[in-house]
């Protein structure tokens, strides 16, 4: 058959989840967890599960099905394998949701598709996407562009004629001026089984207790998934080859990955354990579906690695997902072909299979280069070729397995292979962690480094401590103003970070990628005549008016272009709940324009949007809000938007002052006095007044659980230690919030300390 695309509505029983957090997520800033400006998904509810029809994408040719769900985050749903009747993944029958994604709410199964971090800010949240059939076969592609970076991803996934495998391309871009964090992982989930056996052409892992030995180490076996009695994370570190996957033993079935190992090095195994504390999560997360395991793939060898995508960076490649069956287990492979190769005794079975149709192919096992068996074979990929080739073999042997067809190679097994014959990890030191060098004796590039690192964390309060350090130890260090420079970039605050690139002019800024720092500074200040012009490369020139009078008809032109789109933009997006962005940009862009009349409506719009889930975090944001502010003091949502955005760039006192004047002007809004209770005991360690705002929120909603978890949790670090006090309050509660799970598990713990058994 021809491989072939559509859409069709899948029904699937789906448990509750309730609304988005109302509360901007400051408690995350500062953190690799940050997800500003995404609400929190946190709010898993108990109850019995409906049947929803969920969007899906379909693509099938005669040897496998795949369908993706673009209103799950672009899940990958299930990939069936036609010639066995099995799911290459773990297929969850249920959508349930589990507390474990960044924002919260995520679900298990099949391939969970994560950048720029990971359990990512859409992984239950709808996705663009697209389907398509062309020469190349039957084809989908989803992607989004991230809210906190703005950097944008897509994979394409295609099905293609006669090929018994899923081929998947991977787009990665970041269309800022600035470097920027980020990692991609393949997140793809398969059945844990007591036969599982993990294929991984490793010698050596990381695991939480440092580098170690693999697949043995002390004495147990972690390829093997019974072994794992507890949750375990395992990278494995230093793999040569660009394959890895799993078998079932007891089925004869399995999955094969392949990349290039040089564009993506990751190859990690996560378990929940076959203990108790592991085995809860099946009730948590499905209903008869069982347990999962996750074989997951990435740019970086560990998750605690991360990298820059430097300024309008794109990286992209490809992989591809291969079942395997009937050959009695695998031990090599490519985006062609799978090998076996089981030395027992005085035989060794050798097996082979292809992912196309191959007439006329050989398998041939070679000794010293010499031939001593070969067999031909007509190879189609439903039907794997197991053989017991009897030789006299001596411990120690040496040899290849090659399959080829017409004298071209298709692929080559090596005996044994050189992963095996690396040292042990006792013998090379690596197990042995340095201490790290002291502080005070870190010299200011040292610092940067640490900072660097602080950056990729998200951490970017310690990150700026630590570049001021390194300016104190050398005035003149370049990577601590450019550092410095991309922090104050990042908050919006235009004239120090100028003060800083200004510092590295005279330095090679195509080396330290500051070109285009100073370029977006210049734009943003609209001194585009300034732009340095010695930047060479050829990537932009500014346009060079040749009078005045043509420069005022060019930004009346340019005002006027702006100001159709923008008017279409917001009249198609209008709706009661529309983002008050909109409408306070159409103001603006009115006023700069003379129509005071069109201005007065858009802002009146903007006024009566409803301020939940508007949580602004782009620097395009912070004029347009101040000057919502400037025109209109008594704006109250405005200056409660411009405090969320000022709190995102982490300029907590002027975020402060706005949501105070906001409260000043109308203090019925709960979030807002939420804000400054947050903002009160974490910027101005004033837990005494953070409590009585949070006072102030639960009077204004009553029904948010949160901010009586938040006060109990003020009371108990900072104030009232006694458990009577939060047990009051808890209790004090409607009882609607009284049977919110986290609330009742609070309560439960509180009864225990009172003795209240």
């Amino acid at each position: 058959m021809s491989p072939r695309a559509w859409r069709e509505p899948l029904p699937l029983k789906t448990y509750p989840l309730g609304p988005p957090d109302p509360n901007p997520p400051f408690q995350r800033q500062n953190h690799t967890w940050a997800c500003y400006p995404y609400p929190l998904l946190d709010d898993v509810l108990e109850g019995e599960p409906t049947v929803r029809d969920w969007n899906a994408l379909h693509l099938e040719n005669e040897y496998l099905h795949c369908i993706v769900l673009p209103e799950l985050g672009g899940h990958l749903y299930s990939l069936l394998d036609k010639v066995t009747g099995r799911e290459v993944f773990y297929r969850n029958n249920v959508v349930k949701y589990g507390l474990i994604a960044i924002r919260g709410a995520w679900i298990s199964g099949g391939i969970e598709f994560n950048f720029p971090t990971g359990h990512t800010y859409t992984t239950v949240s709808p996705v663009s996407w697209e389907l398509g059939e062309d020469e190349g076969g039957a084809w989908l592609a989803v992607g989004n562009i991230c809210r906190v970076s703005r950097m944008e991803w897509w994979v394409k996934l295609t099905l293609e004629p006669g090929r018994r495998r899923l081929k998947e391309e991977v787009w990665l871009h970041n269309p800022m001026p600035y470097r920027q964090r980020h990692w991609f992982w393949n997140n793809s989930a398969v059945p844990a089984r007591d036969d599982l056996r993990l294929v991984y052409p490793a010698r050596k892992a990381r695991l939480a207790g440092g580098i170690v030995d693999y697949p043995v180490h002390r004495d147990v076996d972690w390829s093997r998934y019974v072994n794992h009695t507890h949750a375990d994370d395992i990278f494995t570190l230093d793999v040569e080859e660009d394959f890895f996957g799993c078998h079932y033993d007891q089925l004869d079935f399995g999955m094969v990955h392949v990349a290039d190992r040089a564009k993506l090095k990751g190859k990690k195994f996560f378990t929940w354990g076959t203990a108790d504390d592991g085995m809860r999560w099946v009730d948590l997360l499905t209903d008869d579906d069982g347990q999962y395991v996750e074989i997951q793939s990435g740019l970086f060898e560990t998750q605690s690695e991360w990298g820059w995508l430097q300024p309008f960076e794109t990286k992209n490649w490809e992989e591809y997902w291969l079942p395997e069956h009937g050959m009695d287990g695998w031990v090599w492979a490519n985006e062609e072909a799978a090998l076996n190769f089981d030395v027992r005794g005085a035989f060794v079975q050798v097996g082979a299979t292809t992912t196309a149709k191959r007439e006329g192919a050989q398998l041939a096992l070679l000794s010293d280069g010499e031939t001593v068996w070969s067999q031909g074979l007509d190879l189609d990929p439903a039907v794997p070729f197991v053989f017991q080739v009897p030789l006299p073999l001596e411990p120690g042997w040496k040899g290849e397995l090659v399959l080829t067809q017409r004298d071209a190679e298709i692929l080559r097994y090596v005996h044994p292979p050189r992963h095996t014959t690396q040292p042990k990890v006792a013998e090379t030191g690596e197990n042995v962690v340095p201490k790290p060098k002291p502080e005070e004796e870190c010299t200011a590039e040292e610092l940067c480094e640490r900072a660097d690192q602080a950056m990729l964390r998200l951490e970017h309060k310690e990150a700026r401590r630590l570049y001021e350090l390194g300016l104190e130890r050398d005035a003149e260090c370049v990577e601590a103003h450019c550092g410095l420079g991309a922090l104050d970039v990042r908050s919006g605050r235009h004239v120090a970070a100028s003060q800083h690139l200004g510092q590295v002019s005279s330095h090679d800024h195509a080396a330290l990628g500051t070109d285009w720092l100073v370029t977006l500074l210049q734009v943003r200040s609209g001194s585009l005549s300034s732009i340095p012009q010695a930047m060479g490369d050829g990537r932009w020139r500014p346009f060079r008016r040749p009078g005045a009078r043509h420069h005022e008809r060019s930004r009346e032109l340019v005002l006027d272009e702006a100001l159709k789109t923008l008017e279409h933009t917001t009249a198609t997006y209008r709706t009661d709940s529309s983002t008050p962005i909109l409408e306070y940009s159409l103001a603006r862009m009115c006023d700069a324009c003379g129509s005071e009349d069109e201005a007065e409506n858009a802002f009146g719009r903007a006024r009566s949007c409803p301020p939940d889930l508007y949580f602004p975090s782009r620097l395009d944001e912070l004029p347009v809000l101040e000057w919502a502010v400037e025109r209109d003091p008594s704006d109250w949502k405005a200056r409660y938007y411009l405090g969320n955005l000022l709190s995102f760039f982490d300029r907590h006192e002027e975020a402060m002052a706005q949501w105070r004047a906001a409260v000043g002007i109308d203090g019925s809004y709960a979030v807002l006095h939420r804000n400054l209770g947050f903002g009160a005991l974490h910027w101005e360690e004033n837990a005494k007044a953070a409590a009585e705002h949070y006072r102030r929120a639960i009077e204004r909603n009553p029904d948010d659980h949160r901010y009586y978890l938040d006060l109990v949790g003020i009371f108990a670090k900072h104030l009232d230690k006694t458990p009577a006090q939060r047990l009051t309050l808890l209790r004090s509660a409607p009882e609607a919030v009284q049977q919110k799970w986290q609330v009742a598990a609070h309560v439960a713990e509180l009864l225990v300390e009172t003795g209240e058994h």
